[in-house]
C-alpha cells in the first residue's frame, strides 16, 4: 500500500511540474475560461458521456485496459475540441501532457506493480 502512494505521490509531483515546465515554455497562461465545461455543446456532452462511462467501468468492471482506454479517449477528444475551437490558447498542449502522464503511470504502474510482487523487495 505504501508503494502505491508513494507512486501516486511521485506522479502528481512529476504533473504539476511537467504543467509549470509546458506553461512556462509554450507561455500559455492560466485564465478564466468563459465555459470551463467545454467550447461548445457537443464537447460537453460527449465529455460527460464519457465520465459515465469511466465512472460504469470502475463501478461494474475491473478492466485497468477499459479504464485507461476511456480516459486516453476522453484527454484525446478534449485536446482535439481545444486545438480546433482555441488554438490561439495553446490549452491543448497541456490536454496533450495529461493523455501522455496517464499513459506513462498506467505503463510505469503495471510494471512496478509487477516486479514489487515478484521480487518483493520493498
Amino acid at each position: 500500500m505504501i508503494q502505491f502512494l508513494l507512486f501516486m505521490l511521485s506522479v502528481f509531483i512529476l504533473f504539476f511540474l511537467a504543467e509549470q515546465f509546458v506553461r512556462n515554455t509554450f507561455n500559455i497562461r492560466k485564465k478564466e475560461k468563459e465555459n470551463p465545461n467545454g467550447v461548445n455543446s457537443f464537447h460537453v456532452w460527449t465529455k460527460r458521456i464519457l465520465w459515465t462511462a469511466i465512472f460504469m467501468s470502475v463501478v461494474f468492471t475491473s478492466s485497468l485496459f477499459l479504464l485507461t482506454s476511456l480516459f486516453v479517449v476522453l484527454c484525446g477528444f478534449n485536446a482535439f475540441m481545444e486545438w480546433r475551437h482555441n488554438r490561439s490558447d495553446r490549452e491543448y498542449v497541456l490536454s496533450l501532457l495529461a493523455l501522455a502522464l496517464i499513459l506513462f503511470a498506467t505503463i510505469f504502474g503495471n510494471l512496478l506493480y509487477y516486479y514489487l510482487s515478484k521480487y518483493s523487495f520493498l
